[in-house]
């Protein structure tokens, strides 16, 4: 990639966005020279490494609903207790999940908010894992 002096001193190489309008050059450029076929291929190899991963693919993927739907299919509720320590600039919340009075999971976070998403995705994943079940199936 071709970038001017100021822009290569001030780390363009590793700007995001430049990135990913490079990327979708290649794509573009190998899908006019080589055509559908071999430009969809070329793009799946390029993104398979992230769709087998499950970090890229549990990105914004919404673990408070889920404990939700779980419990709600169960006839259960789910019920979150936060508990706080640190000094007042530096606090670490933990919240432990209930799910029909019985401590499912707990987790930990710079916030209350946090510390809830962390106990919800960690009783996800253990209810999940008792079930033999994955996070999002794979077809």
């Amino acid at each position: 990639m071709r970038l001017g002096r100021g822009e290569d001193l001030t780390g363009g190489r590793a700007k995001a966005s430049i990135l990913a309008d490079t990327t979708e050059a290649v794509i573009g450029a190998v899908h006019l020279a080589l055509g559908q076929d071999v430009s969809r291929r070329f793009v799946l190899d390029l993104l398979r490494p992230l769709l087998d991963s499950d970090e890229f693919l549990e990105t914004g993927y919404d673990f408070k609903s889920r404990l939700q739907e779980i419990a709600a299919a169960d006839g259960a509720s789910v019920v979150y207790a936060i508990t706080e320590a640190g000094l007042e600039h530096q606090k670490t919340f933990t919240a432990t999940v209930t799910v029909d009075g019985i401590v499912t999971a707990s987790g930990d976070g710079a916030s209350k908010k946090d510390a809830e998403l962390a106990a919800a995705q960690n009783a996800v994943r253990g209810v999940l894992a008792e079930r033999g079940e994955a996070l999002i199936p794979r077809g």
